[in-house]
């Protein structure tokens, strides 16, 4: 039913858009249909219409006889129907847009708290201040801000506000975060974190994939190959090269989407049978032009966050009100790991305490 709101919602829109003039109109009429108290009014008025003029009364033989008056009762049944039915789909219309923002909070309060967590921890380290080294204290402060405690948090609660979002389609939602680790010798990267933790755990997690072997594979398939556009899909798939990699492979930075057909293209099955029908990928760190961290949603139902025709709208608002302050909150954790070394050595070269 949500996705039959959307496409009329998305109707109205277009609608919108090529008619401007209209725009203010059915604002208007769309405020009036969603009123509580003009629904209440018209239910009491269309009962006591109903009541008075859907039969006649005339004399016979001296006795009063009633009949149906359908000259009035078939138009009004139709126009009462269409008329509930424009009050349930603003109705519902509203409340999605309450479980998303709902979504949103839950996803803002996500963040605050992590925020919250990095300031408690700053006053609890002037305890250790006294005793320590610098290195030291640096080690207790990274500890409190555990990387991948934040990433299986950012999994659970990513997990949680979709949950939310989208309560009555059962998707089967599944969250996962990908982080790469460059150095000089190597490229790799492996999943960290995923939810929900109540079976067994994903094939891929904690599995080591190597980034320059599959770009090794990738050439070897084709002596042409454009790792800055969505081309290079079919050539990795032809490579066995698994869609979580993409991210990390692809020159741009932008969010990877597979529906319906597209995963049954680009998927690498392992067992003959994937029940995935959506894929997404956000990558959600990028250092010196280096995607270091990917989130994955993927789930059972194509139309889990609305149907194709507006699918990148829905992505776009994922993104942008549930990812991105997960994605802010990884960010920041990774940061303070990232700049240890460099942060100690700094203070260090300050001849802090003489």
């Amino acid at each position: 039913m949500n996705s039959f709101v959307e496409k009329i919602a998305l109707s109205v829109k277009n609608t919108c858009s090529s008619h401007p003039e209209l725009e203010r109109l059915i604002l208007v009429v769309f405020r009036i249909l969603s009123d509580n108290v003009v629904q209440s009014i018209f239910h009491a008025t269309a009962g006591v219409l109903f009541g008075v003029l859907a039969t006649e009364n005339s004399i016979s033989e001296g006795q009063i006889v009633a009949k149906i008056n359908w000259t009035f009762l078939v138009p009004a049944i139709i126009g009462y129907l269409l008329v509930l039915f424009a009050f349930f789909i603003c109705n519902k219309y509203n409340k999605m847009k309450v479980v998303n923002e709902n979504a949103r909070s839950m996803s803002l309060s996500h963040l605050m708290d992590s925020v919250y967590s990095i300031t408690r921890c700053e006053v609890s380290l002037n305890e250790e201040t006294f005793s320590k080294s610098i290195e030291q204290i640096a080690d207790v402060y990274i500890g409190d801000h555990n990387f991948y405690a934040e990433c299986s948090r950012s999994c659970k609660g990513i997990l949680d506000t979709l949950n939310t979002a989208f309560p009555a389609r059962k998707p089967g939602f599944k969250v996962e975060i990908f982080v790469r680790n460059i150095d000089e010798n190597s490229d790799t990267y492996q999943m960290v974190a995923y939810a929900p933790e109540n079976g067994l755990s994903p094939e891929s997690y904690l599995k080591v994939f190597d980034l320059t072997d599959f770009r090794t594979k990738c050439e070897k398939a084709t002596t042409d190959i454009n790792y800055s556009d969505g081309s290079f899909y079919k050539v990795a798939k032809k490579a066995g090269v698994p869609c979580h990699a993409y991210p990390f492979l692809s020159a741009r930075y932008d969010t990877i989407c597979l529906h319906g057909r597209e995963v049954k293209d680009y998927y690498v099955d392992f067992h003959k049978q994937n029940p995935t029908k959506l894929h997404i990928a956000f990558p959600c760190i990028v250092v010196d032009k280096h995607v270091l961290a990917v989130i994955q949603i993927t789930c059972k139902r194509e139309n889990a966050l609305g149907y194709s025709a507006n699918l990148t709208q829905h992505i776009e608002e994922l993104r942008d009100t549930c990812i991105a302050p997960y994605a802010a909150s990884l960010a920041l954790y990774q940061a303070i790991i990232r700049n240890r070394d460099n942060i100690c050595a700094a203070v260090n070269n300050m001849n802090v305490g003489g």
